[in-house]
């Protein structure tokens, strides 16, 4: 093997020549770090290829990241292929034993891989920390073995034993099998060595300087004349481009045999015939090479000049090219020298290595000197390993204690304690298991989830806990397995819980049958982790069992603990059971009321271990009453309402016919003024009346068909009146919108009321818009929305910009009375009738509210078939009596008054009666006169009803009209029941009153039942 010196890295060691075979004794993976991180930095920087093959206790992922550290491109030298870092479990023990020929074969085959590929040797390392007592023998044949055959080869070799798995003569044994040691003493590191050694080391460090000195400043020699045709120590020869010679020194002279005038204008390569030294074949000249590449170009080694006599000479060359002014090639210069003296001195190096080699391994009287300080430290260590012993003895006795499942694993996942009940458990051995991986004891657990959760162990030094099932002999069994980050890999507690699974699937399979009742069924622990949740549960909350079992039952269907649930969980503890009715979430927000029964459940020594609950929904329930309650109080505001309409009409209806007669009488232009305006305002407070008894009694207005944009158009014209100027009116109406069924003043109502509190929505001004359009609805929206039916509608927007509605108050905004106004601002009613109005069309109103956003109200009101044609105002024409005798009975005399002038102005004859017993007295003293009874049914002591069936009885065939401001529906009915002619509402305007009574007096139909049972009419 040729002597040629390779850098190690390593400080104190300097440069070696291949087949260099040492050791290293380390205590801590610092002192790996500290000298192999240097070793291989060197040998990727020298084109070597490189193989770490490592064990505890520097694994290879720390390795690597050491390497990163010292060398930052380091991962370009792993993806390219020339360095792997390996666990041992790879290489020494590849299938599942040692065998050192394999193992030496495998690092020659190594060797011949990477000379292949054009690298220049093999350097490699391997740490003996895996190694067993068992395997010392064969271990140390095989490191004698690499010392005896590693000189033949370019491979430089460093073995690391640790100190702590190494007595004295294990130390010996490993010396013995290296040319030389390292250890550190006293913070450095030390090589042990004979001084013999160490002379011719120190000998040929002073050669090796020597050279490359001188090597160095030829090289600089070479650069500096290269170009140069002086007269030099080297010889130099001249070419043109063609690569015929043009000069040739006298040193090129004597080393070629010819003289510059035989030479000159010859081929280059006839004067200067190289071969190679080994192979004996024509080396390519580096003439050719310069013209064609057009830089400095330097012989391979091993170069032999064939003189002009035949005769040969070993010679170093470099060639250059010759440039112009303009950088153009116009020939090349060659220099080279003969170094046959060189390869005498390499060769007598070389041989002096050899000799110095053997006198090492035949002297080590140094290395004894260092045994007798290994035996002391060994002698500590033995003290501190018997300490450690018996320490370790108390813990296993400890581990072997332990009644459940025990043992140890590695990084590699292999066993490395086995206790007592692992061995009673599985019938394996520790002797068996210890030394063995994961997968070789459970081939089933490969790709598991034991796997997978050991590994995150190892990865994030966090402890983990799961149940897995292993299959023991014929039994399949359960275990919760707690495995912990230890220092060497993992500590793992395995507790059979098969009995405990075996008592829950009973406890489950009873519990299906709980799956079958309706109530929500769950079972919590005292810690309120839901531990039981049944079917009925699902079906009212919406999470499967899976979803809740073990999460806390308050925070899934509570908001917040309210004092109720805290009374619960109290008196269920103290008295072992609770009643009453909670509010609760389900799992998509909607909120719920149940009726809640809680009951503690007792383990066998009468200690609380759970509660079960029982919950049933009582939502629909809930709003049931709710609804109940408001329709009874709804119908005693009716009844109140009612009273009060009453009294208001009494005083309305004489002041309406009165006006209609002033205007008769008065017909200069300021009297009709002041009466027209008197006759709004009366007829507005008519229609508030009306109102009035919609929202309390439900009364239908009358129903024509209508066009909403007329409508909003009188609003749009009203607001921008009477609203803020800061609030600007927008209105869109579409055009061909459909015809509405309903009551103008009614929807009038409707539409103000929602303006109106979008005015007050925006104290500080914002945009009210109004819009109108057609909308269809189809069997999809209907289903979304209970209150929609399949069909055209037409739909009203009414949005505003200003404060919006919390959700809380949202859902109560059509409650009667309900407001968030100022006292004395609002009377709750605007919403809850208008809503009531709506809904009587058949319709519904959708709102949506964003605080500081706004608010939109819709209003769907159903289209009708029939289109509403324009009607021209006509002029007032009151029909004209023919002397016809009017029975005018009403408790109020301001009514009968004004009745009976408006019917005498018009020619009729009256007769009037303040009860129900003075018109059957009247009424029985001109039967044959009376043409039409005037009813008014709400009267003291005998009411109309009662005095219309005394009528009938006394003519079956009298003509009565019923009058009232009432809309009791129960009272009208039995108005139709009794053959009323006609129903006449109060108030009542003169047109009203004489077109009712010329129709009464003109057919002989009744007219209210006519119209009762078809409205259009």
């Amino acid at each position: 093997m040729e002597g040629v010196l390779r850098e190690s890295g390593i400080d104190i060691i300097g440069s070696v020549p291949w087949g260099t075979h040492f050791c290293q004794f380390y205590k801590t993976k610092e002192d790996l770090i500290d000298t192999l991180v240097p070793y291989f930095k060197a040998g990727l920087k020298n084109n070597e290829f490189c193989m770490w093959v490592t064990s505890d206790p520097l694994s290879e992922e720390e390795a690597k990241e050491a390497m990163r550290e010292a060398m930052p491109n380091f991962d370009e030298y792993v993806r390219k292929g020339q360095i792997e870092i390996i666990p041992y479990t790879d290489w020494y023990l590849k299938e599942g034993t040692f065998n050192h020929e394999r193992v030496l074969n495998g690092w020659l085959e190594k060797l011949n891989q990477a000379m292949e590929r054009g690298y220049t040797g093999l350097r490699l390392t391997g740490n003996t920390f895996w190694l067993e007592d068992y395997l010392w023998k064969d271990f140390t044949d095989y490191e004698l073995e690499v010392n005896n055959v590693i000189g033949k080869y370019k491979m430089l070799a460093i073995c690391t034993y640790s100190l702590d798995k190494c007595g004295a003569n294990e130390v010996m044994d490993v010396v013995n099998t290296h040319q030389f040691a390292l250890i550190k003493r006293e913070g450095a590191w030390r090589i042990i060595e004979s001084s013999e050694l160490k002379e011719a080391k120190q000998a040929l460090r002073v050669e090796i300087e020597e050279r490359k000195r001188a090597e160095e400043a030829l090289r600089e020699s070479e650069q500096r004349y290269a170009t140069t045709l002086a007269s030099i120590g080297d010889a130099v020869i001249a070419t043109d481009v063609e690569g015929r010679i043009t000069f040739m020194n006298a040193v090129a002279e004597e080393l070629t045999g010819w003289t510059l005038s035989e030479a000159l204008t010859k081929p280059v390569t006839e004067v200067f015939n190289i071969i190679n030294e080994y192979t004996r074949a024509e080396v390519e000249g580096p003439v050719t090479r310069v013209l064609q590449e057009g830089g400095i170009i330097g012989l391979a080694n091993h170069t032999i000049l064939v003189r002009k006599d035949g005769t040969e000479a070993p010679i170093d060359d470099s060639g250059a090219p010759i440039r112009d002014g303009g950088g153009k090639t116009i020939g090349v210069v060659l220099v080279f020298r003969d170094i046959i003296e060189r390869k005498h001195a390499e060769e007598a190096l070389r041989i002096a290595y050899d000799e110095l080699e053997i006198r090492v391994q035949e002297r080590t009287s140094e290395l004894e000197e260092a045994n007798v300080e290994l035996e002391i430290e060994i002698a500590e260590r033995k003290r501190a390993e018997e300490a450690l012993l018996e320490s370790e003895t108390k813990y296993r006795e400890l581990a072997e204690s332990i009644g459940e499942v025990f043992y140890a694993l590695d990084r590699n996942l292999r066993y490395t304690y086995w206790n007592n009940a692992s061995f009673a458990l599985t019938g394996i051995s520790a002797k068996d298991a210890i030394g063995k991986s994961l997968f070789e004891l459970f081939p089933e657990l490969k790709g598991s989830r034991a796997e997978k959760l050991y590994t995150e162990v190892l990865k994030t030094q966090q402890p983990q806990s799961f149940v897995h099932k292993y299959r023991v002999g014929d039994k399949n069994l359960f275990f919760e397995i707690n495995a912990y980050p230890s220092k060497f890999g993992l500590s793992v507690i395995a507790k059979d819980i098969t009995e405990r699974k075996r008592a829950e699937k009973q406890i489950y399979d009873q519990a299906s049958l709980l799956d079958k009742a309706q109530d929500a069924i769950g079972v919590r622990d005292l810690e309120h982790r839901l531990i039981y949740w049944n079917k009925g549960a699902q079906r009212l909350y919406g999470w499967t069992a899976d979803e809740v079992i073990g999460k806390n039952a308050d925070g899934l269907v509570y908001k917040k603990e309210s004092p109720l649930l805290i009374q619960a969980k109290k008196s269920v503890i103290e008295r072992g059971e609770w009643t009453g009715e909670l509010h609760q979430i389900t799992k998509d927000k909607k909120e719920i009321i149940v009726e809640s029964r809680w009951s503690l459940i007792r383990n066998g020594e009468g200690k609380p271990k759970s509660i079960l609950i029982i919950n049933t929904d009582i939502t629909e329930k809930k709003k049931l009453e709710a609804q109940l309650l408001r329709a009874q109080r709804m119908e005693s505001i009716g009844t109140l309402a009612g009273g009060i309409a009453h009294d208001l009409n009494n005083l309305m209806t004489p002041m309406m016919l009165s006006l209609q007669m002033l205007k008769q009488k008065f017909t200069d232009e300021q009297s009709q003024k002041l009466l027209s305006i008197l006759e709004r305002n009366s007829q507005r407070g008519a229609n508030l009346i009306k109102q009035v008894l919609s929202f309390a009694r439900g009364i239908e207005g009358e129903r024509n068909p209508l066009q909403v944009g007329q409508i909003i158009s009188d609003i749009e014209k009203i607001a921008k009146e009477t609203f803020p100027r800061n609030i600007e009116i927008r209105t869109d109406i579409k055009k061909d919108l459909f015809t509405i069924s309903g009551d103008a003043t009614q929807l009038h109502q409707v539409i103000m009321n929602l303006c109106v509190n979008s005015r007050d929505a925006m104290p500080d001004g914002g945009i009210l818009s109004i819009t109108a359009s057609n909308f269809l609805i189809d069997e999809d929206f209907a289903r979304m929305l209970p209150d929609a039916n399949v069909g055209q509608y037409v739909v009203i927007w009414v949005s505003d910009t200003g404060t919006g509605i919390s959700p809380e108050i949202l859902d109560r905004i059509f409650e009667p009375f309900f407001t968030t106004k100022e006292h004395g601002k609002g009377t709750g009613l605007g919403l809850s009738t208008s809503h009531a109005i709506v809904k009587s069309y058949g319709g519904f109103i959708n709102v949506y509210s964003e605080v500081g956003e706004g608010t939109t109200f819709k209003v769907y009101l159903p289209a009708i078939k029939t289109e509403l044609q324009e009607v021209q105002e006509q002029k007032l024409e009151l029909p004209i009596g023919q002397q016809e005798l009017i029975l005018v009975v009403d408790d109020e005399a301001t009514i009968r008054e004004v009745t009976c002038s408006t019917l005498e102005a018009c020619g009729y004859r009256v007769i009037t009666a303040n009860d129900g017993a003075d018109a059957v007295a009247l009424y029985s003293q001109n039967i044959e006169e009376t043409r039409v009874v005037l009813m008014d049914m709400a009267m003291p002591n005998m009411d109309g009803l009662a005095s219309i069936r005394i009528l009938r009885k006394i003519n079956p065939k009298v003509k009565i009209i019923a009058a009232s401001g009432l809309a009791e529906k129960e009272k009208l009915a039995k108005v139709v029941d009794i053959n009323a002619n006609a129903f006449l509402p109060k108030p009542y305007t003169a047109e009203k009153l004489l077109k009712t009574i010329h129709e009464v007096l003109s057919t002989n139909v009744n007219i209210y039942a006519t119209q009762h049972q078809n409205p259009e009419v």
